[in-house]
């Protein structure tokens, strides 16, 4: 599902309990509704979902808190998120928020 507005691009693809989302541009403010309603869309129980964050560029605190809503609501539906590969800054980010440590990331 490509997603081209407010400068995020989103593609997924989903294989019996696996499923990713490739996520490039930016995860801010006005795009965090389009990346939540991708993930929403492939919630399932005993999914894991992976995030690929290879060429996210920028993710401010408003994607950041999307991430750990999308966390909880997988959780509540037993299902797993991962975030693999963000580049050096973003998980920079990660770390020094917390976040690194309730979703798993995985190197790319």
């Amino acid at each position: 599902m490509p997603n081209g507005s407010s400068g995020l691009r989103l593609s997924s693809s989903a294989e019996g309990a696996a499923a990713t989302v490739t996520v490039s541009g930016a995860l801010d403010v006005s795009t965090v509704g389009s990346l939540e309603a991708a993930v929403n869309d492939l919630l399932a129980p005993d999914r894991r979902i992976t995030l690929d964050l290879a060429d996210l560029s920028i993710c401010d605190s408003t994607g950041l808190g999307a991430l750990v809503r999308l966390h909880r609501r997988a959780e509540r539906m037993g299902a797993r998120i991962a975030l693999r590969g963000p580049r050096q800054h973003v998980a920079d980010i990660l770390a020094m928020t917390g976040i690194s440590k309730v979703l798993e990331v995985v190197p790319d």
